[in-house]
């Protein structure tokens, strides 16, 4: 239940904007954020830092556990909030600080060892998960309280989950250049991600303060715990959404680590030091202009067709044998894609495509280090054998759509 107050929708123009444009800062940190503990925080802890995977993943799930109840209490006080700016812009404003602190923290590997850097992580990380719900819960709770226009509040969303998206592709990107350096790399991403959150933050309940200080607030009349929970019961729609909601976080919870993972060992071969040709500038360059020069043969030699599927299997045998992270992003869009639409008539699955992409990349020797132009008359089968792949190209999805050798 709300106090009525001011509604943005009745707002002049010019505050409309500057609040849509700070709510859609405020889940850039924490998109952000969200993206990077799920994908590296785990494979920091045991690659980097040292922990056992079991007890990596039990410091996880005691700061989840702390998570349950925190959030509870943060909701807690927020409701009860007074203060001249609202409920929910102080909270934003204290939480900034500690969440990007916490943050940056959390990916520097302490000095000491055994039980006291265990301690040191478990603090670290509920320091960091308490000081998220500070400054996500009252932000999360603030477009119901802005206006009651169901427009506007689908703007008000759909500007956060726009800037929480691109978000979480930069820090993603991030990761990806930087994890590869050890240590160091992981202390720099938490520095930049720290700096970000906690600016983010700051911009955003600076933005968010005009109208959350006028809108309407929770009412000082709220029901209790209990009378609330068993009021679901008669709702089975609802519980099948929140038991629905839940498969799936878990779902992506675990499978944010164990794609890293997956990449990162499942049987990519290191690519010899690439030779330089007459003009190039440097590694960079003569690398990515292979790549392009030779991508459509790749795709004779892999028995992959020009078509959706067959592009989705050639991200997949560039993501195996480059690591490149565009090529996952596109790999991700392929897949995406194929939720949402379905695959083609006639056409592979993309997600057999994808499939056949990533054993094609792990078995298969190093596309980028053949010498192609040497060979021109050699038959496609002998080139297959030489690369390893004629049984799997044998078993291609796209064997009924490519030519065979």
């Amino acid at each position: 239940m709300t106090d009525t107050g001011r509604d943005l929708h009745t707002a002049p123009a010019p505050l409309q904007r500057r609040v849509l444009l700070a709510y859609g800062v405020g889940d850039a940190g924490t998109g952000m954020a969200s993206a990077l503990v799920g994908f590296y925080l785990f494979v920091f802890y045991t690659a980097v830092a040292g922990l056992p995977a079991w007890l990596a993943g039990t410091v996880l799930m005691v700061v989840r556990l702390w998570d349950v109840f925190s959030d509870q209490l943060i909701g807690w006080l927020g409701d009860r909030t007074r203060h001249r700016l609202g409920p929910r812009v102080p909270w934003m404003l204290w939480g900034a600080l500690p969440l990007g602190v916490s943050m940056a923290l959390m990916w520097w590997v302490p000095p000491f060892t055994g039980p006291w850097r265990l301690a040191w992580f478990v603090l670290i990380a509920a320091l960091f998960q308490m000081s998220y719900s500070l400054v996500n819960l009252p932000y999360s709770a603030l477009p119901a309280e802005l206006t009651a226009n169901v427009p506007l509040r689908t703007r008000l969303v759909s500007a956060r989950f726009s800037g929480s998206v691109f978000a979480s592709l930069v820090g993603l990107l991030l990761g990806a250049s930087l994890t590869g350096q050890g240590a160091t790399g992981y202390g720099r991403l938490g520095l930049v991600a720290g700096l970000v959150l906690s600016l983010g933050s700051l911009v955003s309940a600076i933005g968010l303060a005009p109208a959350a200080a006028t809108c309407s607030r929770p009412s000082p009349q709220q029901s209790r715990l209990l009378p609330q929970l068993r009021s679901l019961g008669p709702n089975p729609w609802f519980l099948r959404v929140v038991a629905l909601y839940l498969l799936l976080w878990s779902a992506l919870q675990l499978m944010q680590p164990v794609a890293i993972l997956y990449l990162a060992d499942a049987g990519g071969q290191p690519l010899p030091d690439p030779v330089l040709q007459a003009g190039s500038d440097g590694d960079d360059t003569w690398l990515h202009q292979r790549v392009r020069q030779s991508h459509d043969l790749w795709h004779v030699v892999c028995g992959c067709p020009p078509s959706a599927a067959g592009e989705a299997a050639m991200n997949a045998v560039t993501v195996m044998q480059l690591r490149w992270p565009g090529s996952a992003m596109l790999l991700g869009a392929d897949l995406l894609h194929r939720c949402l639409e379905g695959p083609a008539a006639g056409e592979v699955d993309v997600g057999q495509a994808a499939a056949y992409g990533l054993e094609l990349g792990r078995v298969c020797a190093p596309l980028l280090a053949q010498r192609w132009e040497e060979g021109w008359e050699r038959p496609l089968a002998d080139w297959r054998e030489q690369l390893g792949i004629t049984a799997l190209v044998e078993r291609s999805p796209f064997r009924t759509e490519t030519p065979r050798a």
